[in-house]
């Protein structure tokens, strides 16, 4: 007993001492001091015959030129183990870096030969020649080992087309392994998402949309028209989409789920019509179908924003209505707890800011938050309702105080960055321009584009004041206009801002920018139109004058009906502010416009 114990304790005390070792040649490998790394990595493969450190081993000789003790390291091992092919691998690079490279391909064809029907080895000699970048080697053994195992090698295959930025046959491998592997469905399309959202000239969009559109025409498989609706949806063609998905529903005998997702990303995009044909569709397929509650859901959100487009002059009736369904449809214990928190906070928005009862508004917001059983999240977005209807009955530091916990309830999420965003706009409604830059300055650089651009562009205006005591007060002016919007007062927020135009350049074009708001909910198009124009032909250096000709774009194109006065703002998007967050948004208006989608 106390041998096998004294065995023990020294088999661990080796095994220390080989990993701080370990950690030293790889501490010098990592600082180019490869003779020295050679020389521990070589004294730790003679004790433990592990290929690991026989590999750094050789790395450290090749970076030194060492080509010919490598060579004889290699044919040593070879010797000792023929069986082994990764170390015919090895020779074979180190050939042809000496540049025999008619040896090193014999080499490469006798392990070709050699190669097993075992998947396993065939995947570690694919990820040998891809180490040392023989991409054609790579090739080679994974389609050899197709043949041999039937297998396709997907993964290994993605690596390899993925390095080489070869993504013709990078999406040719995601789609043949979504077609044998329906189940990879959600990976396959964050991948596919993460190339199409860095495609600058929508090459690689094209490039995926032929492809699929192949696929489709001949296996008809149903997997690839769930990626055809998530495609169109990427596009924002939701018609399209929507007839896909209805299509897709009907072909795999489903009960809706891609029908009402189009419905939603219809809704957030405001695609209005498209959301309420989605959710309609839904509804008729009776109460027993799993998305009749959501889409009835989803249906009252989409009369919440048709009833509220223009927000100074509505139906007190309609308004009624809405909040008396609002609460019919809370009420269905059916309602999964996300889809109820939703209309939760939609109801109170109504009944504070466009029905006057703020007071309710309120208690029933806490009503759900005393819920022990919401999820941060849920809490979240409670509290910041919460807080601007406290910013609404002008209790400021409350309201800030709802921010902050929202916040820090939800520090690994989006959901604290809308919140750390509510409070700066709340010191910079008060005033209090410095502590809205402190919390401005924590979002910029935040992942959310949408506030990390919003807090550089108000940073930026309020460090110009705090550097010029002068702009102060304008500044102050626009926070007080800007507040006044929020609480729904549309001709004191004018006042405020034509006195800005008229009596400053510093903010004017973010006052006319706030006009254009005004003027677009109120339903005056034309003049809102005119706001956003006198911003771009007067202020060429603004900050935002990449979202004015944007919003322009969008103005003539939905809502005065110019589709080539729209195509022609949005063209100056793409070749004036190639770096502006609108691009993309603007690309895909354009090519609709242009009649070049797919």
């Amino acid at each position: 007993m106390k041998n096998l114990l004294t065995i023990i304790i020294l088999s661990f005390s080796l095994t220390i001492f080989a990993q701080d070792k370990l950690q030293l040649a790889i501490s010098y490998y990592n600082q180019n001091q490869y003779e020295k790394a050679a020389t521990i990595f070589k004294k730790l493969y003679q004790k433990r015959k592990t290929k690991f450190y026989f590999d750094y081993y050789l790395s450290c000789l090749i970076k030194t030129g060492q080509f010919n003790k490598a060579l004889r390291e290699v044919d040593r091992q070879i010797k000792k183990q023929p069986y082994e092919l990764s170390f015919l691998v090895d020779k074979a690079e180190i050939l042809k870096l000496t540049g025999d490279e008619q040896q090193a391909n014999k080499i490469i064809k006798t392990i070709l030969k050699r190669l097993p029907a075992e998947p396993n080895t065939i995947k570690q000699i694919a990820n040998y020649f891809l180490k040392y970048k023989d991409y054609s080697a790579t090739e080679k053994v994974l389609d050899k080992g197709t043949k041999l195992t039937g297998r396709e090698f997907f993964q290994t295959k993605f690596t390899l087309y993925a390095i080489q930025r070869n993504y013709d046959k990078l999406f040719d491998v995601l789609l043949s392994w979504l077609g044998s592997k329906p189940q990879q469905f959600n990976n396959i399309q964050k991948i596919f998402y993460s190339y199409l959202k860095h495609d600058i000239n929508d090459e690689l969009s094209d490039l995926l949309f032929k492809k699929l559109m192949l696929r489709i025409q001949k296996t008809h498989l149903p997997v690839y028209y769930r990626l055809l609706i998530w495609y169109l949806i990427q596009k924002q063609q939701f018609d399209l989409a929507l007839i896909q998905a209805i299509a897709y529903n009907r072909r795999i005998h489903g009960f809706g789920s891609e029908i009402y997702n189009v419905g939603i990303k219809a809704l957030e995009s405001d695609s209005l019509n498209t959301a309420t044909k989605a959710f309609n569709y839904l509804i008729k397929q009776g109460v027993r179908n799993p998305y009749y509650f959501k889409a009835q859901a989803g249906l009252t959100r989409v009369m919440f924003k048709q009833i509220t487009q223009n927000k100074y002059s509505i139906d007190h009736k309609k308004l009624l209505d809405l909040e008396k369904q609002y609460k019919q449809i809370i009420n269905q214990s059916y309602l999964p707890e996300k889809d109820k928190i939703n209309l939760i906070e939609q109801l109170a928005d109504l009944q504070a800011f466009y029905l006057n009862k703020p007071d309710s508004a309120y208690n029933l917001l806490q009503k759900y938050l005393d819920n022990t059983y919401l999820d941060n999240k849920a809490k979240g977005q409670l509290l910041i309702e919460q807080g601007k209807i406290l910013l609404k009955q002008h209790k400021f530091y409350s309201a800030i105080l709802k921010f902050a916990k929202a916040a820090d309830l939800n520090s690994n999420n989006e959901l604290s960055d809308k919140a750390t965003f509510m409070q700066a706009m709340t010191y910079f409604f008060l005033g209090n321009f410095k502590w809205a830059k402190t919390q401005l300055d924590i979002l910029k650089g935040q992942t959310d584009k949408l506030y990390s651009n919003d807090a550089i562009l108000y940073s930026e205006i309020i460090q110009q004041a705090l550097d010029d005591s002068t702009k102060l007060p304008i500044l102050r002016d626009f926070a007080k206009a800007q507040y006044y919007e929020f609480i729904l007062q549309p001709d004191s927020a004018i006042a405020l801002l034509d006195s800005i135009i008229k009596n400053a350049y510093f903010l004017a074009d973010f006052a006319l920018i706030e006009k254009y708001k005004i003027h677009y909910n109120s339903g005056q198009y034309n003049l809102a139109a005119k706001d956003l124009q006198q911003l771009i032909n007067n202020f060429t250096s603004s900050l935002i004058i990449d979202k004015a000709t944007y919003l322009l774009g969008l103005l003539y194109e939905d809502k005065l009906h110019n589709p080539e006065k729209a195509k022609e703002y949005y063209k100056k998007i793409l070749f004036n502010y190639r770096g502006s967050i609108y691009t993309s948004p603007a690309r895909l208006h354009y090519r609709r416009l242009a009649g070049q989608f797919q």
